[in-house]
């Protein structure tokens, strides 16, 4: 059996694999609090250093997320998975040639996804 010839798959296919970037926001949800302190041991562990700030326990925080795609039709729609856009207020697509676009997600399927 021989390799297949990915140089020519990559040319064939590649200029339709995207990147993905993504800005949002989620909501804190933490149930054990002492003294307005998450009762979880990573909070506990780095609520002390420089830079860290305590999360509202119930409010929002901000998320940034990347990941890929593929343009599956002419008309530009994307497929990629549902955890690259979960909780996405923006959505930037960046082409291989380099150019970027502004993109909504139209609809999400968590259920048919593969836990990581």
């Amino acid at each position: 059996m021989t390799a297949p010839n990915y140089r020519a798959i990559v040319e064939r296919y590649g200029p339709a694999v995207v990147g993905i970037n993504t800005e949002g926001t989620s909501k804190t949800m933490f149930k054990g609090m002492h003294q307005g302190i998450p009762d979880d041991p990573f909070f506990k562990f780095f609520r002390d250093l420089p830079g860290f700030s305590m999360p509202s326990p119930h409010g929002s925080i901000p998320t940034h997320g990347q990941g890929s795609g593929f343009i599956i039709g002419r008309d530009g729609l994307i497929l990629t998975n549902a955890h690259v856009v979960r909780d996405a207020d923006e959505v930037t697509v960046k082409l291989s040639d380099r150019r970027e676009f502004k993109a909504k997600v139209l609809g999400s399927d968590a259920s048919t996804e593969s836990p990581c």
